[in-house]
């Protein structure tokens, strides 16, 4: 082996080294036998994400914390992204969308090595400090006939990878459960959490009434910030069944409703669309272990995001309280605001990210 870096005996017997240091000071380690070695010149974004690791490093807690040395392309050899599962963004529109997305991309990266892709505009500005944290920019041009939230039923068609957990921009991940979820979730061809109904109302719509409309067992009751599919037949059914019952809802609305105007709601559509083809959403068996926690209409909340914990209370009355958490925290709305802002603020300062602001940011 080479002989230690004298910077390393510095910093190891307590020499301050407060500023990054040049790379022609921080001499590699010859490479153990077996071991792969390591370029001999780095770009500058290697630099910045810690690829030369030593404890002199200030920057190196960077590739422990965000798990970032996928992004990384060497200088004669480009790495071959493994694109069997990654998570799926998207962030059209306004520019809010693209911090928001930005916000889950930071929370995906510290506790998942897991590629992620990101759907945007052709005409979407993406800032240098945003770009390092989606490993692939997919500019789609978007289609006047899916708009909003219309869009998710596109998702299959442009998603890269052969498994994808595509998630809402108003997400964060908390827990360090996140490989259990993927292990578990293996195998299932269309995935998301909610219940099977076959009276009352799902939606505002009878439920009895759309069973006999569309020739089906039962209605799915979902929240569509959160969606597991795999690159299969059954999959490919139910979103080819939902863009064609999207377009006949734009001539007269039988099965979803108008979320904004112009913009048909999607919920209603996979929840059906799922019982044409006999998928049957998660059981929530636990609520303390949801995959995805919802918040509107919740008090008492809790979150703690190095501890990678949240938890809060559902309920008006203490006979009906019950505590909910989960994998991922889904805050639709962005409520409650001064919780989430928190964790955001936090995730951006540990990845040098510029501050959002919140009222041209959020609120435009």
């Amino acid at each position: 082996e080479s002989p230690p870096n004298p910077l390393m005996l510095l910093n190891m017997i307590g020499f301050p080294i407060p500023f990054p240091i040049p790379l022609f000071l921080c001499p590699m380690n010859t490479p153990a036998p077996r071991e792969r070695p390591l370029p001999r010149f780095i770009t500058p974004r290697q630099w910045w994400w810690g690829r030369c690791t030593t404890p002199s490093n200030p920057l190196s807690f960077m590739k422990r914390e965000f798990n970032a040395p996928h992004l990384i392309t060497k200088r004669d050899e480009v790495y071959h992204m493994n694109l069997e599962a990654g998570y799926l963004l998207v962030a059209t529109g306004k520019r809010r969308y693209l911090e928001l997305a930005t916000n889950l991309a930071l929370s995906l990266r510290k506790r998942s090595h897991r590629p992620i892709c990101l759907l945007t505009d052709p005409g979407m500005e993406i800032p240098a400090t945003h770009r390092g944290f989606f490993d692939i920019v997919k500019r789609v041009i978007p289609n006047p006939n899916f708009k909003g939230v219309g869009s998710k039923l596109l998702i299959y068609k442009e998603s890269p990878f052969n498994r994808t957990l595509f998630l809402d921009a108003d997400i964060l991940l908390f827990k360090d459960d996140i490989e259990e979820r993927w292990q578990e979730l293996r195998g299932r061809e269309f995935a998301v959490e909610g219940e099977m109904f076959t009276s009352g109302k799902v939606h505002g719509r009878d439920t009895k009434y759309l069973m006999e409309l569309l020739d089906i067992p039962y209605v799915v009751n979902l929240n569509s910030g959160l969606i597991y599919f795999e690159k299969c037949e059954r999959a490919s059914n139910i979103f080819d069944y939902a863009r064609w019952l999207h377009l006949e809802e734009l001539r007269e609305l039988r099965v979803s409703y108008e979320f904004r105007p112009g913009e048909i709601a999607d919920e209603p559509i996979i929840g059906v669309s799922m019982a044409k083809f006999s998928v049957q959403p998660l059981p929530i068996i636990n609520k303390r272990r949801m995959l995805q926690a919802l918040l509107p209409y919740s008090s008492q909340h809790y979150f703690n995001l190095e501890k990678g914990d949240f938890h809060f209370v559902y309920g008006s009355t203490i006979d009906n309280a019950e505590v909910v958490s989960g994998t991922f925290c889904h805050f639709c709305n962005l409520e409650p605001t001064f919780h989430y802002l928190a964790c955001v603020h936090l995730l951006r300062q540990q990845a040098r990210v510029p501050q959002m602001r919140f009222r041209i940011e959020l609120l435009d």
